[in-house]
C-alpha cells in the first residue's frame, strides 16, 4: 500500500490528498533506509522534500506537537476499544515517523528537534500497537 502511494499519487496542491501520502513516503523512507537501500530512501525523502507535509509550522507549535506524542501514545494504549486504541496509535505513529525521518538538514525545521530522539518513541508505539493488536 505503501508504494502504491507513493507511486500513483503526485502532489497537486491538495494537502488534504498529500498528507497520508507523505506519511507512506516517510514510512517507505524509513524502511528504504532500515534495509541500507539509501537510494530508494533517498528518493522518498525527497519527494517529501519538495512538498512536504504542510506549509512550515512555527518553531514553537512544531515543538508542541512533537511534545504531545508520547502522550497521543499512551492515550491510544489506554483506550477501552481496541478499534480506536490502534486507530489513535497508528496515526500518532505515522506522525513520529514522519518526523524521525525528515528531521535532515535538507528540511528547514530538522535544526529544531532530534530524529535520532523520535526513534525510540517510535520503537515503544510500534510495541504498545504490538501489544494492542495481539489481544485481538
Amino acid at each position: 500500500m505503501v508504494s502504491f502511494l507513493s507511486d500513483n499519487v503526485q502532489f497537486s496542491g491538495n494537502h488534504n490528498i498529500w498528507t497520508p501520502v507523505c506519511y507512506g513516503l516517510g514510512l517507505k523512507s524509513r524502511l528504504h533506509r532500515l534495509a541500507g537501500d539509501c537510494h530508494f530512501a533517498a528518493a522518498a525523502l525527497n519527494r517529501i522534500v519538495a512538498h512536504p507535509i504542510n506549509a512550515a509550522l512555527p518553531r514553537d507549535v512544531l515543538l508542541k506537537k512533537l511534545a504531545a506524542l508520547p502522550l497521543e501514545l499512551e492515550k491510544g494504549f489506554c483506550d477501552k476499544s481496541q478499534k480506536w486504541s490502534c486507530h489513535i496509535l497508528a496515526r500518532a505513529l505515522a506522525s513520529i515517523c514522519y518526523y524521525r525521518e525528515t528531521g535532515v538538514p535538507a528540511l528547514p525545521q530538522s535544526s529544531w528537534y532530534s530524529a535520532q530522539e523520535l526513534e525510540p518513541l517510535l520503537l515503544s508505539g510500534l510495541e504498545k500497537l504490538r501489544e494492542r493488536l495481539q489481544t485481538a
